[in-house]
């Protein structure tokens, strides 16, 4: 009995993991109950379940689906089908996974039209990969189409599918069609008889090979490659694999090569050379044979020795061979045989011969790296298979010099990646599968080899895509990591340590890399040139373990005068009124007193809901103060909401959202945030927390009123300090760079605008007054035809539009010549703060040329004083050392920044935005109050544009994520 319940309980729960198929509608069989949902087709009548009304041909059965498509008038998509229910168990697909076994599928259509017909499967939360497409070839007749999923097994909406959606007719229609389908099934993907692809192209070269037979090398002469030694089979055709030659052996047992007439003396070389590709033969031998100095057959000093390998099926087998292993073979000086043999079957043969280089020795155990492509080093003799690029696969060599040998960067050689704009939008390479050290090797994702990090040096910002496959096609599915610096290199991580433990994680032999991973459908508008380089594989990264409690206090308040602020608990303030925390309200919360590094700070406990009450009439009159503040910390809660209470009740507060450490919020105290409170009549005050039951750490919670904030009327401190490496920049005016030689700053045609040469904070600066607009002549002409963007710091009070226009004289540098060329853009400047401005000269979009750049005019309005430096061009957005922009509105620290950015403001932050230098956005945070800390450790390292929006006005810095 117990062997039977144990039966019942395997068949149940491999059904539960496996599709329902065949789909065939007859009663009683999968498809017959299923409710099928159709979609995006306008009037058409859609899905029904029917007697096929054509049984002939390959399909005789009693019932079919059948799908009638609208027009495109009646506003019917192209792509107008029908789709099972979501886990619905036996009246629909099921829940399975692609894999091997199951990634063909087959269906039978009957149509009145030749188009496409599709297929797609989904997972529960809707996602879904693309679908594939196969057009019928036959009208009015049932023909059986094949779709091939091999090609989407590992990846993330092929785990744990539960639907599946069927598209019979995907094209636009002026009149509606009707499509039948039926027995729809899966099956396993047949393994190839013969390859598509040609052998890997050889690395060695050529001086250091002794070749038999290849392409890519001169070859010796041999006598025969099918001596006639009485076996039997052994046919040889010789034949071209995708315009390779290749020797194809049939019915195997065993067969020689004699080079009696031409013996060669491979004393020299150290490694057997041959590639192998089979369908059926699992056990393959080579025996060579010398037949010693006197150079005759047994004429007693022969020398032979044979080794057995391992051939995976259905690819090719590089088989670098040390000839050390040939241990009986004592002398190499007359080889004039060869013997191969196997077990029966069919074996294609390409490139055999020997090489004098060294073959790299294997590590205790793969993944094998660090993989550098240097000479002797893992990468070098790899087999890179290009895919996609536009089309099928190309084996050509991918290693080339380092473009750049300096930064993080300085070896001699990396893997070059060109991808076209006719590659697909997933295009990249591949190593080869089961290639030994001469690939990646088998290994399976644990925890000491899942981050893997990536060196690359590209000309555009864009995805890299990263992920491992097993010789049976399943793979982990790509991550992808999008760089953020261009011509430099930069190294990304990869974070595998989600993949640990999934089926496709175990038995990697292959490496596969999308150096251009744009998004899918699109197109490039250009070539993109990417190099790869020094790729390595650590111990996972370990997840950073939650804190319970602060370890550091609350940050410390400004002094204030006792006037300004009404405390209810603060070190920092005298007590205004501390109010009765008392546990008399039903809540569960707990409140206790700690010290936080010397600091004394309020825990709530099991925090539901916690009031705060005044004995009697006495009230908390907060009329004379504009802002309420408070400090919480949790490692769970995620909102704390603080309300005001008036007598009635009337009640209202703010929600405040919290982030992981302290988090300082300054609301203020106004009808927006506390909407029907009168301030002047606060009897009690409730705080509570989402989610309930957690811990809060609250301190610094007081009112208090603004002083008013007096605006600079001159810079105080520097214009920050430009970081762009002096290589790529060309300055006119900068403290950090060697100047070209400027003429004048301002040119006798000038408007108003006296110049002032000052320093600022040690700083050399310029200040114009009563600005109208000035010039700036260069001595001779500047050449930025390299640059891409024009810097300049500039510091004002009054001035509400700030006017560039660059001058180009053209190829024959005279003033008026005939090919001058000029274009002004504007920026509006932000008061009494430095605005650091890069440029991009696509901005200037009337300046064709920039070859001979020979005057500046700078321009404002209203007439004022603004103060000017770091003028200059550069290859490279501006990095700041330093962040302390717009001194009176808003302060961002640290900087450069690791894990957390905090981010402060005299008024409440509505936005933040995160881009990459070349726009992308890449975080956005809305948090509502004067002070907010974001985490930033997700981010990649480099370069970003922070936008601040503050009281409807955007502030504008940069940030170095490290």
């Amino acid at each position: 009995m117990k062997n039977i319940t144990l039966f019942l309980f395997l068949l149940v729960f491999s059904i539960g993991f496996s599709q329902n198929a065949p789909i065939t509608f007859e009663t009683g069989a999968f498809g017959s109950t299923w409710s099928f949902a159709t979609f995006e087709n306008g009037s058409g009548a859609g899905y029904s379940k029917v007697a096929n009304p054509f049984p002939s041909g390959i399909n005789n059965s009693a019932t079919v689906g059948k799908f009638v498509a609208g027009t495109s008038a009646s506003n019917a998509a192209p792509y107008a089908g029908f789709e099972s229910a979501h886990a619905s168990g036996a009246n629909g697909i099921g829940t399975f996974t692609l894999s091997a076994s199951n990634s063909i599928i087959k269906i039978m259509v009957y149509k009145t039209v030749i188009s496409d017909v599709a297929i797609k499967f989904a997972i529960g939360n809707g996602g879904a990969q693309p679908e594939i497409k196969v057009a019928n070839t036959k009208i009015n007749e049932w023909e059986e189409l094949t779709f091939d999923f091999s090609g989407k097994i590992g990846l993330f909406e092929t785990i744990n599918i539960d639907q599946i959606i069927f598209f019979l007719d995907f094209n636009a229609r002026t009149v509606e069609t009707t499509s039948y389908f039926d027995n729809v099934s899966f099956s396993a993907k047949p393994a190839a008889t013969a390859p598509t692809i040609a052998a890997p192209t050889p690395i060695p070269a050529a001086a250091n090979v002794i070749s038999l037979f290849s392409d890519a090398y001169t070859n010796v002469t041999v006598d025969n490659w099918r001596a006639d030694w009485g076996q039997s089979g052994n046919v040889l055709s010789d034949i071209q694999v995708a315009g390779n030659n290749t020797k194809k052996y049939t019915d195997l047992t065993y067969f020689g090569v004699i080079t009696e007439a031409n013996k060669i003396d491979a004393s020299s070389m150290l490694n057997f050379h041959i590639d192998v590709w089979t369908p059926d033969v699992t056990t393959f031998k080579i025996k060579i044979v010398d037949f010693g100095a006197d150079g005759a057959y047994q004429g007693g000093d022969d020398k032979e020795f044979e080794i057995t390998r391992t051939l995976t099926l259905s690819g090719w087998n590089s088989l670098e061979i040390p000839l050390s292993e040939f241990t009986g073979l004592t002398t190499k000086a007359h080889i004039a045989q060869f013997v191969f043999s196997g077990s029966a079957g069919t074996i294609f043969i390409d490139n055999v011969y020997f090489n004098k280089v060294a073959i790299v020795a294997p590590p205790a155990a793969a993944p094998y790296a660090p993989v550098t492509f240097e000479t002797g080093e893992y990468g070098s003799t790899w087999v890179l298979t290009s895919f996609d690029n536009p089309s099928g696969g190309s084996t050509a060599s991918l290693l080339a010099s380092n473009p750049n040998k300096t930064g993080i960067n300085a070896s001699n050689t990396a893997a070059k990646f060109t991808a076209l704009v006719a590659g697909a939008w997933y295009t990249g390479f591949e190593t080869a599968h089961a290639s030994g050290t001469n690939g990646i090797g088998t290994f399976t994702l644990n925890e000491t080899n899942s981050t893997v990090k990536i060196m690359v040096y590209k000309d555009v910002i864009s995805k890299v895509g990263i992920k491992f496959a097993r010789p049976d096609g399943g793979s982990t599915g790509e991550i992808t990591v999008t760089n953020t610096k261009i011509n430099e290199w930069e190294e990304l991580t990869f974070n595998f340590a989600s993949k640990i433990g999934e089926g496709v994680s175990a038995g990697i032999d292959q490496m596969i890399i999308f150096p251009d991973f744009i998004p899918e459908g699109t197109t490039r508008s250009a070539d993109h040139v990417c190099y790869v380089d020094n790729i390595t594989f650590s111990a996972k990264i370990a997840a950073p373990v939650a804190a319970t409690a602060p370890t550091v206090a609350a940050p410390t308040p400004p002094a204030r005068a006792v006037a300004d602020v009404k405390s209810l608990y603060s070190d920092a303030y005298a007590v205004y009124k501390a109010g009765d925390w008392c546990k008399c309200w039903g809540q569960s919360t707990d409140v206790t007193e700690e010290l936080i590094a010397t600091n004394n700070t309020r825990k709530l406990s099991n925090f539901n809901y916690q009031g705060i009450t005044l004995p009697g009439a006495e009230v908390f009159d907060l009329s004379d103060m504009t802002t309420m503040h408070v400090d919480l910390w949790s490692s769970i809660a995620t909102s704390v909401k603080i309300n005001l209470i008036n007598p009635g009740p009337v009640e209202s507060g703010v929600t405040l959202t919290i982030a992981p450490g302290w988090n300082s919020f300054d609301m203020t105290l106004n009808a927006a945030n506390f909407p029907g409170i009168n301030f002047s009549n606060v009897f009690q005050m409730s705080l509570s927390s989402t989610p309930s039951g957690t811990s809060v750490y609250l301190d610094n919670f007081y009112f208090y009123k603004s002083t008013v904030v007096v605006a600079p009327t001159e810079p105080t401190v520097a214009a920050p300090t430009p970081a762009t490496a002096p290589a790529n920049v060309i300055s006119m005016f900068s403290n950090a760079y060697a100047n070209v030689p400027v003429t004048t700053w301002r040119t006798d045609w000038s408007v108003g605008s006296s110049l002032t040469d000052l320093q600022i904070a040690g700083n050399d600066t310029k200040k114009y007054t009563n600005l109208n607009y000035f010039g700036v002549d260069v001595t001779g002409t500047i050449d930025a035809s390299q640059m891409l963007y024009f810097h300049i710091d500039v510091w004002t009070t009054d001035l509400t539009a700030f006017r560039v226009k660059l001058v180009d004289f053209g190829a024959n540098g005279v003033y008026q010549g005939g090919d001058d060329v000029e274009f002004e853009v504007t920026r509006t400047p932000t008061l009494s703060g430095w605005n650091s401005y890069d440029i991009p000269f696509s901005d200037f979009t009337g300046l064709s040329t920039r070859g001979h750049i020979a005057q500046l005019v700078m321009s404002g309005t209203p007439a004022g004083t603004v103060y000017i430096d770091n003028v200059y061009f550069s290859k490279v957005a501006t990095i700041l050392n330093v962040t302390n922009f717009e001194a009176s509105r808003v302060m961002m620290y640290p900087n450069p920044v690791t894990n957390y950015l905090t981010i402060e403001a005299d008024s409440a932050i509505e936005k933040v935005s995160f881009y990459t230098i070349l726009g992308q956005e890449v975080l956005v945070k809305n948090p509502k109050s004067n002070s907010t800390t974001i985490q930033t450790s997700e981010l990649s390292k480099g370069v970003y544009i922070v936008r601040t929006l503050v009281d409807g006005k955007v502030i504008t810095t940069k940030m170095i994520k490290e």
